[in-house]
């Protein structure tokens, strides 16, 4: 049993010291972290925790399910920092205090409760573990065709010091014989139930399945009873590894690196306990394959298990690279199993191990300098680019390619079936009513200054697609919780609904429409323009909206630094950034979003 994690071994004020040894390996946790309690999270019921602003956001602000940035999580080392940790919740955390949370242990009719002190007084240990989540690299699956699972990228992975009692011995003291046979679910935090028969809870069936590619709907999963097949648990991680570096759209310049090295780093993990034997590179897309270096930092436990991932480099020759067309990396275990060459889709989109490729693009930059430009398969959440990505322009299928045929071909016959039928969109604000012909009359339009003022839980609007619609009367009903929507409310939800929603929820988002957004119009009225009357102060920046400004002035300072003057809006206009406050900046690169 965990009772704390990250490695952090000095006594917290609330805490009292674990009674457990150091762990047999050297300790080198890193500090790096930038955790504060971030301004778009305010109306989350989880806003009291304080978060790394750079983890990358998967469903939205709430509930919070993020990863680090690859590149990142490589560079900081076997250890992960705990804010840089990836976090997969269906909900808000709770709030718990040391003095008052209780462990409750039943069995049968009899309980055992335990406070946070009493299981602290028992012999504990650490050990370093690496968790993965089931969904890891799936927005890869998802390009292949939407799955009912939301855009994890390749860190979906972290490793820390777990500190605690073992579970067999806080069961012994509850009264289990060790000859008995029972079956325990004690993912909960509270309460551990121990039964003789297999759990009936609806999770313990409807996830952590890895369903064959043939189930390709919920609606058909349940009527077939998939769900209830013990042959497709998802118990034991499959092989799997993923290229940090390059990270995506890393450059080199090749005028004066072309007789350097680059080392090609990554990681990679097997389940089961199993260890990871060996990792291969290719540069000629699977015809010859080189072994990486290995880095073991963590040795197997008493009883021989591998609990932890193992990083990989290699070095190559720029040259080399430039020859090339994309780098793949593939792992073994110690079973000679190794990753398969093309993914194979699931319903859930999970235990996705193809083999990890990064393309590799020459170019000329403007200053007529050739270069290298490598790009990952996707990129975590609602991070646009990727080269298996529509993004890319042309994506490139890796051994997929018919399957997403077949798909579009299929999308265009439903949609060629639907063309000319009757749309009939209900809600309490009458948007409209189109028949066959196209008649009756359009839609609504709404400002978003108008739209801004519907941002409470009886009267609740948001923006996807610059449509808008009135969920108000779906609060309740909605299986994330009105917090969802309400963090959202008043503002363009798009980026946060696609991050996590699938094609079924999208047309039930057709019945709250209720129009279409329609520019500002900022109008002076005549009399107080010509009578000089001072107007409302118009602030440039807006904390729910990304605002363009000008770039008037580029002045470079260095080799890597550039000092950039923009202009505001107008002249009558004033920044607005209150005492305390920061400005996050964006620009569009090459087409792409990326983060200042």
């Amino acid at each position: 049993m965990s009772v704390t994690a990250g490695g952090n071994f000095e006594p917290k004020p609330d805490v009292p010291h674990l009674n457990c040894p150091p762990p047999p390996f050297p300790l080198v946790i890193p500090k790096d972290s930038q955790i504060s309690n971030l301004d778009k999270f305010a109306k989350t019921p989880d806003s009291w925790v304080k978060r790394d602003g750079r983890m990358i956001l998967l469903t939205g602000a709430h509930p919070y399910n993020v990863e680090p940035p690859l590149g990142l999580l490589h560079e900081l080392g076997p250890l992960t920092p705990p804010a840089l940790h990836y976090v997969r919740n269906h909900g808000a955390p709770p709030n718990l205090k040391w003095q008052e949370h209780k462990l409750t242990v039943k069995i049968g009719e009899k309980e055992t409760v335990f406070t946070m002190d009493e299981i602290l007084s028992l012999s504990s240990f650490t050990q370093p573990v690496t968790l993965v989540c089931a969904g890891n690299r799936r927005k890869e699956q998802n390009q292949v065709m939407q799955t009912i699972g939301f855009n994890w990228g390749a860190a979906g992975c972290g490793t820390s010091l777990w500190s605690g009692p073992l579970l067999s011995e806080v069961l012994r003291k509850a009264g289990v014989k060790e000859d008995e046979t029972w079956n325990y679910h004690c993912e909960w935090l509270s309460h551990i139930n121990i039964i003789p028969n297999e759990s009936t809870n609806h999770y313990h069936f409807h996830d952590n399945r890895v369903l064959p590619p043939q189930v390709t709907s919920y609606d058909q999963s349940l009527a077939e009873k998939w769900w209830y097949k013990p042959e497709y648990i998802f118990n034991e991680l499959n092989i799997n590894s993923a290229i940090a570096s390059p990270d995506h759209n890393t450059e080199i310049d090749l005028g004066s690196n072309l007789t350097s090295n680059f080392n090609i780093q990554g990681y990679a993990y097997a389940g089961g306990g199993n260890p990871v034997s060996r990792v291969e590179v290719s540069l000629d897309s699977g015809a010859t394959w080189v072994c990486a270096s290995i880095n073991r930092p963590f040795p197997p436990n008493k009883h021989g298990m591998h609990w932890c991932w193992i990083f990989w480099s290699l070095p190559v020759s720029v040259a080399a690279l430039s020859a090339a067309k994309e780098i793949i990396c593939r792992a073994w275990d110690n079973h000679t199993n190794t990753q398969p060459v093309d993914i194979t889709w699931n319903l859930m989109g999970m235990a996705n191990n193809c083999c990890f490729r990064v393309k590799i693009h020459s170019f000329v930059d403007s200053r007529g300098r050739p270069k290298l430009r490598f790009e990952h398969p996707t990129l975590a959440g609602a991070q646009k680019g990727g080269w298996m990505t529509k993004d890319s322009g042309k994506p490139v299928t890796a051994g997929f390619g018919n399957l997403r045929k077949f798909l579009e071909d299929q999308e265009a016959a439903e949609a060629a079936e639907e063309k000319g039928l009757s749309r009939v969109i209900s809600n309490p604000n009458g948007a409209f009513v189109t028949d066959k012909d196209g008649g009756a009359e359009g839609p609504k339009g709404f400002t978003m200054a108008e739209i801004e003022q519907h941002d409470t839980e009886h009267d609740c609007w948001i923006v996807h697609n610059g449509k808008v619609y009135d969920c108000t009367n779906y609060m309740d009903l909605h299986p994330g919780g009105a917090d969802s929507i309400l963090i959202l409310a008043g503002q363009d939800s798009t980026e946060d609904f696609d991050a996590i929603h699938s094609k079924k929820a999208h047309k039930m988002l057709e019945r709250f429409y209720i129009g279409d957004v329609i520019p500002d119009i900022d109008v002076l009225k005549p009399d107080k323009q010509e009578a000089g009357v001072a107007t409302e102060v118009k602030f440039a920046l807006n904390p729910k909206k990304k605002i363009a400004f000008a770039l008037m002035e580029k002045e470079q300072l260095s080799h890597d630094s550039f000092l950039l003057t923009y202009a505001l809006q107008t002249p009558e206009t004033v920044l607005g950034l209150p005492t305390g406050k920061h400005i996050f900046l964006s620009a569009h690169i090459a087409d792409e979003l990326t983060p200042a």
